[in-house]
């Protein structure tokens, strides 16, 4: 399938060609932006099974997570514009949450899916009272990244919503089945989490197995552990960047001289 300046994100998941046209973009890109590699979020993700692995010792698993905070914290701009408050904290906020873990879909159970973005709407110590997707959605995509989607400002607003905004306009979930504060940071975070959701759902199996053989096509030691856990968000996120990418290449060439 070509990209072209009239292409829905909802049709690049329809297609598995272009699903993994998008991928193929995406790694373009992640290649030239730090932090965004494959790799590097796989060694990510297996800090992250380590902080969370019930098996592990108490101070194994809170090495574990302290390191991947660290690498968070180094280069991932969660510090700004306010700070976090300590890795024990946040890790102690979560650890009542171990259950969250184990949904591979949002939909499974909203009110579960939800506890985590909200007990962790304090972490944050910013100067406004907005809750922040960008630096906290960084935090819980490593907590579980089937479900949450790495919210970013520059790549996922600027570039992801920007190019496929109205498809994010036109999404327009219902929260009744679920009792959400009226904070407008939370609800636009756990919509955005519903989007992820309901973009694989036009064609699960079939994009999730494509982005399965793309990542093991990669070579990269720790892919097949970071796979048996499930990373649907990261397929999503993934598809989204790419394809976002491919269509400002498509509205560029299509421009007149």
């Amino acid at each position: 399938m070509m990209h072209n300046a009239q292409t829905s994100l909802a049709m690049v998941f329809e297609s598995t060609a272009a699903t993994r046209q998008a991928l193929d973009a995406y790694d373009g890109f992640a290649q030239k932006a730090r932090g965004w590699s494959v790799e590097e979020k796989l060694n990510l993700y297996h800090l992250a099974s380590r902080a969370w692995d019930v098996t592990g010792s108490t101070k194994a698993r809170s090495n574990a997570f302290g390191e991947l905070m660290g690498r968070l914290r180094g280069y991932w701009q969660l510090n700004r514009p306010g700070g976090l408050m300590s890795d024990d904290d946040i890790y102690a906020t979560l650890r009542p949450l171990e259950h969250v873990r184990r949904l591979g879909r949002a939909s499974d159970s909203l009110e579960d899916a939800l506890a985590p973005v909200l007990a962790l709407r304090r972490v944050k110590k910013s100067v406004s009272r907005w809750y922040s997707p960008m630096a906290l959605s960084k935090i819980l995509h490593f907590f579980n990244p089937s479900i949450y989607p790495i919210y970013d400002t520059a790549v996922v607003e600027d570039r992801v919503l920007h190019r496929f905004r109205n498809d994010w306009r036109e999404f327009d979930p219902t929260f009744t089945a679920i009792s959400i504060p009226l904070h407008t940071g939370a609800i636009y975070y756990f919509k955005y989490m519903l989007w992820c959701e309901h973009l694989l759902s036009i064609n699960r199996a079939s994009v999730l197995q494509v982005f399965r053989n793309w990542i093991e096509s990669q070579d990269i030691p720790l892919a097949t552990a970071a796979l048996a856990h499930g990373l649907d968000a990261t397929a999503f996120e993934m598809i989204a960047i790419g394809a976002a990418h491919l269509q400002a290449d498509a509205t560029r060439g299509s421009s007149p001289p």
